[in-house]
Order: structure tokens, then sequence, then C-alpha cells
């Protein structure tokens, strides 16, 4: 069993067996926590994830999270650095790598770069609702749960989530570039009338 979460006030999570999303869903802070001090509400996080998935975290080996990163181009990136937000992101993902450390879990954090790229939520919602469709789920409208998903598809290669690597891309590029060139040579010359 693996266990995928996308982290933050709202925390989706997913939880895969044999390489099939089983379970999913989406814990969200309550708005009296967040009042409070930063580590009760780190705390209350952590606390309110473990009680969603108490009844998996002794069989899990892998836990993946994803990191937080910052975009520099990114006004919504900047505001959130701005307003505390990413700093508040950033704790949590660290409490809860330490927290499945403690439960005996190993943990991966992946950055968003690395599963998705600037792929838009929108996409993120109907690849990780395709995947669900494929193995019987339901239809998943939360995106942190279909960002959970997604970093869970990524892990295991499906090809919705296989993010393609710059080397990747110059490769496909080179290649078409080739095709194409062959297709160009292979055409015959029009011939006009007048």
């Amino acid at each position: 069993m693996v266990l995928s979460i996308d982290p933050g006030v709202n925390t989706g999570w997913c939880v895969w067996e044999d390489k099939i999303p089983r379970e999913w869903g989406c814990i969200t802070e309550p708005d009296s926590n967040k009042r409070a001090e930063l580590p009760q509400r780190i705390k209350s996080m952590v606390l309110n994830l473990s009680e969603t998935l108490d009844w998996v975290i002794e069989k899990l080996p892998l836990v993946i999270i994803e990191g937080t990163e910052f975009w520099e181009s990114s006004s919504r990136s900047r505001t959130s650095a701005r307003s505390g937000s990413l700093q508040f992101l950033s704790m949590l993902v660290g409490a809860y790598c330490q927290a499945f450390s403690i439960w005996g879990c190993n943990v991966k954090v992946i950055s968003p770069r690395q599963w998705k790229g600037n792929m838009p939520d929108k996409l993120v919602r109907d690849r990780a609702n395709t995947i669900l469709a494929e193995h019987g789920g339901g239809l998943e409208k939360v995106i942190h749960t279909c960002c959970a998903i997604g970093i869970g598809a990524n892990h295991f290669s499906y090809k919705e989530f296989h993010h393609v690597t710059e080397s990747e891309r110059k490769k496909k590029i080179t290649a078409n570039k080739k095709t194409s060139d062959k297709i160009k040579k292979a055409r015959k010359p029009r011939i006009r009338f007048r």
C-alpha cells in the first residue's frame, strides 16, 4: 500500500493498493482552528489526518507527499509567500513527514514541478477522474483529492500523469522534426497547369 498526500488547509489523500486507488478523501482545517497559533494548527492537522487514516497507517511502506515550491513568475506564489501561507504549508509538510516517519513509514517528498509541471487544475481533475473511472471509482470534485490521486498516479507511472522532462521534450521535438523533414522530402512537387 502507498499513500499519496496533497497537503494544505485542505489536505487531499489517496490510498493505493496494487497500483490502484482504493480510498481517497480530503480533510479540512476547521475555521475555528485558523485563529490558533501556528504550532497548534499544525498539530491539529496532523492529528486529524492520523485519525482519518488510522486504519491504514500500519500497512504503509511508503508515503508520498507533495512538497512546497516557490514559482518566481507566479503572482499566486508570490502572494502566498507574502501572506505566510507558503511558510504554513512548508511547516505542515515537515510535520506530516515527521509524523509518518515516527509511525514507521518511508516518506518521499515530490515537488509540484516533478509530478505535474504546470498542468492546470481542470486537467488534473479530469485526468484523476479518468483514472478513478478506469477502476470503478466515482467522480471526484475536490481538487486537493484529485492532486493526491495525481501524485500517486505519477509515482506508478500512469500515462495521464507522466510528466515529460526537458530532455524527453527535446528528444520528441528532434524526432518530430526528423519525421516532418522526411515527409517534406517524400512529397511530390505539385504540377500546376496554367
